[in-house]
C-alpha cells in the first residue's frame, strides 16, 4: 500500500520544481517533505527522484506520478460528482494537442463541450509525434498523436486525417519556379517548416520526388496561423493543411504546386482507462465531431 501523504509530497516536488516550494503547497516543513520522499523511495526499493536542480523524476517516479495523477483526477471527479462545494466546481482535462488541429478544427470542439459542461481545458501543444510522450509521461489524460502505438493504461480511437498540400503564393512561384518545378528547384527555395521537429515537408518531398536532400533552405514559423501567413505572402513555399488552406487557393491567394499529390496525416486519440466522468463524455463528443471534419482512412 502506497501511503498517500508521501506519494503527495513527490507529485508536489516535481509538479513545483523543487522541495522549498513543496513544502509550501503543503503547509509543511521542507524536511518533512525530504523525509516522505526518503520514506516511499525505502518502501519502493527505488530511488524515485534526481536530486537536481529542479528535481527530476526517475523512470520509476514517473510511474508513481503518473499514478498520483491519475488519483488526483478520479479525487476531483468524485468530488464533482457529489456536487461538494460551489455549484461551479470544475473538472480539468489536461489534453496534449497538435497546434495543426487546435488552429484548424479541434477548438470548435473544445468550445462547444465546454459550454455544456464544468471543464476547465488545460491543452499542451506540441507536434503530433510528441504529444504521444506527454500521455506516457502523466502530464495529460489524453492526447491527439500521429502515433497508433496504445500506451500502457490506455485506449485509442482513430479521428481522421489531415491533408498536407505544398504551397506558394503566385509571385513566389514566377521568383523560383518561373521554368518548372524539380527536384534542384525545390530544393533551392526558401521554405517555411513549422519547426526543426516537423517532418510533414520531407515525407511530402519524398513522396514527390523520391529523395530528400540534407538540408533545405528553412524558415521556422512556429504557429499554424503565422505559417500559412508567411507562405501567402511570399516568405517561402510550405506543406500547409487542405482544411486550412482551401479559401487560399480559390482565391487565387496561394497556387497548389502539386495537383493531386498530398500527404495525410492519421490523428489518433489516446486516453486513460480510468472512470472519469468528463474524459469518457468528451472521448464520444471527440470522436463523432472529428468525423465530420477529418478524412476518413
Amino acid at each position: 500500500m502506497i501511503d498517500v501523504n508521501m506519494l503527495e509530497a513527490l507529485g508536489s516536488v516535481l509538479e513545483h520544481g523543487g522541495f522549498e516550494k513543496a513544502a509550501k503547497s503543503l503547509f509543511i516543513s521542507q524536511s518533512a517533505v525530504s523525509q516522505r520522499i526518503k520514506q516511499l523511495e525505502e518502501s519502493i526499493g527505488q530511488v524515485l527522484i534526481v536530486r537536481s536542480s529542479p528535481p527530476k523524476a526517475t523512470p520509476a517516479g514517473k510511474q508513481l506520478l503518473k499514478y498520483y495523477k491519475q488519483v488526483k483526477y478520479l479525487e476531483e471527479d468524485v468530488l464533482s460528482r457529489l456536487g461538494f462545494g460551489s455549484k461551479e466546481r470544475y473538472s480539468i482535462l489536461a489534453i496534449g494537442v497538435n497546434a495543426d488541429s487546435l488552429s484548424t478544427w479541434l477548438f470548435d470542439i473544445v468550445n462547444e463541450f465546454f459550454k455544456i459542461n464544468n471543464v476547465l481545458f488545460n491543452l499542451i501543444v506540441d507536434d503530433q509525434e510528441e504529444t504521444h510522450k506527454l500521455l506516457k509521461d502523466g502530464d495529460v489524460v489524453g492526447c491527439i498523436s500521429a502515433s497508433n502505438v496504445i500506451v500502457q493504461g490506455c485506449s485509442c480511437d482513430y479521428l481522421g486525417a489531415m491533408q498536407y498540400k505544398f504551397a506558394a503564393n503566385p509571385t513566389f512561384c514566377k521568383k523560383w519556379f518561373d521554368n518548372g518545378i524539380n527536384y534542384i528547384s525545390a530544393t533551392d527555395a526558401p521554405i517555411v517548416n513549422f519547426n526543426t521537429k516537423d517532418t510533414i515537408h520531407h515525407q511530402l518531398f519524398k513522396n514527390i520526388f523520391q529523395k530528400v536532400p540534407s538540408e533545405f533552405n528553412s524558415h521556422y514559423v512556429p504557429s499554424p496561423e503565422q505559417l500559412l501567413r508567411a507562405v501567402a505572402s511570399g516568405l517561402g513555399y510550405g506543406a500547409v493543411p487542405s482544411i486550412q488552406a482551401e479559401s487560399y487557393f480559390r482565391a487565387g491567394e496561394l497556387i497548389d504546386l502539386f495537383p493531386g499529390i498530398y500527404v495525410d496525416i492519421n490523428l489518433y486519440w489516446h486516453y486513460w482507462n480510468i472512470d472519469l466522468r468528463f474524459l469518457k463524455k468528451f472521448t464520444k463528443s471527440l470522436t463523432e465531431q472529428s468525423k465530420l471534419v477529418l478524412k476518413p482512412y
